[in-house]
Order: C-alpha cells, then sequence, then structure tokens
C-alpha cells in the first residue's frame, strides 16, 4: 500500500540540536509534498511554537500538538481535536506534584506558564520561541483556561517512582506519558499522538497502512507503532527503535529524507 500522509515529530527527529531542519530533510519534504504526500508535524510543542516550522515545510494540513491534544489548522479555526487535561483530576496531580517538591509549568491554551521563573524555563521559552508567562497558581488558572498539558521536570533518579505515583493514582483519569527520561507529561487520558493522527487520517480518507510516522521518543511510541510504516531515528529511545519498521540516520543527519527515499515513491 503505498504511502499518502506522513507525520513527523520535531524536538530530536526532524529538527537538530540547534532546532533546526537539516537542509536535505527540508528538500526531501518539499519534494515529496510537492509530488502529493500529505505531510503534518506531530509534536509536543504548542501550537504557536510549531506552525514556523510548518510554515517552512510550506505545510497546509492541521498540526498535531501538546502530545496529540490539539488538532488544529494554521488558520486557527475551532480545532479538529481539543483534548484539555480534566480539571479536578488535573489539579489533584499538580496537589502531588507539590507534595513531592518536582517542578512543573504548564500550557493554557496556547501558553507558556510557571509558578516560579528559573534559568531552566527561561531557557526552554527561548527554545521554543513563546513568552514565558506567570501565574501564583497553576491549579487555579485551570478552573480560567483549559490546560493542554502539564509538565513535570525532574531529576532522572526520581522519575520512575513519581511516574508510578502520578499512574496509580491517575492512571484512570489522565494519560501520564514520559519524555527523555526528565520529563512526566499529564494530559487528557485520549491526549496521544496516534489518536489525533488516526482522526486526521479519517478526516482525509487515508487507510492506516497509508500512514508513515517519524519520531524518537517515548511520547512517539504508540504513534510508530499504529502506523502502516512507523520509523525512528538513529538516536532515538531503545525502546521506540525496537517498535520500529525501520531506522533511519540521525535527526543530525537529516534521517527524516531517507526515511522519505525508502518508503514514499512516485
Amino acid at each position: 500500500m503505498a504511502i499518502r500522509l506522513l507525520a513527523i515529530d520535531l524536538d530530536d527527529t526532524l529538527l537538530d540540536h540547534a532546532g533546526l531542519i537539516p537542509a536535505r530533510a527540508l528538500a526531501a519534504v518539499r519534494a515529496a509534498k510537492a509530488r502529493g504526500l500529505m505531510v503534518t508535524i506531530a509534536t509536543g510543542r504548542m501550537f504557536r511554537a510549531a506552525q514556523p516550522y510548518a510554515e517552512l515545510l510550506q505545510l497546509e494540513l492541521p498540526l498535531i500538538c501538546h502530545q496529540g491534544a490539539l488538532l488544529m489548522d494554521r488558520h486557527r479555526h475551532p480545532p479538529l481535536w481539543n483534548k484539555p487535561v480534566p480539571v479536578k483530576p488535573g489539579q489533584d496531580a499538580i496537589e502531588l506534584l507539590r507534595q513531592q517538591k518536582v517542578y512543573y509549568h504548564g500550557y493554557f491554551e496556547d501558553d507558556l506558564y510557571t509558578e516560579t521563573v528559573n534559568e531552566r524555563n527561561l531557557g526552554y521559552a527561548r527554545h521554543i520561541g513563546v513568552e514565558l508567562k506567570t501565574t501564583p497558581d497553576l491549579s487555579a488558572l485551570m478552573e480560567e483556561r483549559p490546560a493542554m498539558e502539564i509538565m513535570a521536570v525532574l531529576n532522572p533518579r526520581r522519575i520512575d517512582a513519581m511516574e508510578s505515583a502520578l499512574k496509580e493514582r491517575f492512571g484512570h483519569l489522565l494519560h501520564i506519558s514520559r519524555f527523555r527520561n526528565t520529563v512526566l507529561e499529564v494530559m487528557h487520558p485520549e491526549a496521544r499522538k496516534e489518536a489525533a493522527l488516526k482522526a486526521l487520517a479519517e478526516r482525509l480518507g487515508v487507510e492506516r497502512g497509508e500512514v508513515l510516522a517519524v519520531g524518537d521518543n517515548y511520547n512517539d511510541l504508540e504513534m510508530i507503532k499504529w502506523a502502516g510504516v512507523g520509523v525512528a531515528v538513529a538516536n532515538a529511545e531503545e525502546k521506540v527503535k525496537a517498535a520500529a519498521d525501520w531506522i533511519c540516520p540521525s535527526n543530525e543527519e537529516g534521517g527524516v529524507a531517507d526515511a522519505l527515499q525508502r518508503f514514499f515513491e512516485d
């Protein structure tokens, strides 16, 4: 079955360490798109942090953002898929993070909020190109604005225990996802990249076997498993590479170009 739809993760997949798209990957995506391939981004970033890359790639399809909590077109029409964090369990999860003295911040619609400004979150905001906003209480803000994601950042030595604690208490109410062994993401139970990608494919009339997905991290795992062809970049987590149908060169080498060369034909 021919590939008709490509979903690409951004950080550490399409983007290099400097947050740029390697020239060969950029050229390959544009060329494939010109030959009729439908292309979307599937990222943990908020919409406005993903949109500049969509413009560079000349994409028209809706973008999958916030790890699959949001599917929205570039004109910011009402979202096609919108799964904010349920308020009460989200607030309870924040309270648990507070009790355990774990740093966290939140994505509220298209804004990044923190209760405490530090060099790390300022650097992260600069990295994704957005303003860092402050609020005295993220939990209270959840009652005023929809939270797309609560992100906890912690020492790798603590991540297993914290992930287990969150899943034990909220696993039936929230989706808890790991990223890079230093981050836990607290989201709506249906906020998953593969769920948003499936919704997009159905909207486009694309069969599962006609989808190519490329990623690197734990939050790409189910998307890679779901797609007809799942590809991991060489720098991906071992668990992700084990689940992939093929491993392409790393993000630094523009490996997405190799995936397109192998799986997308005229």
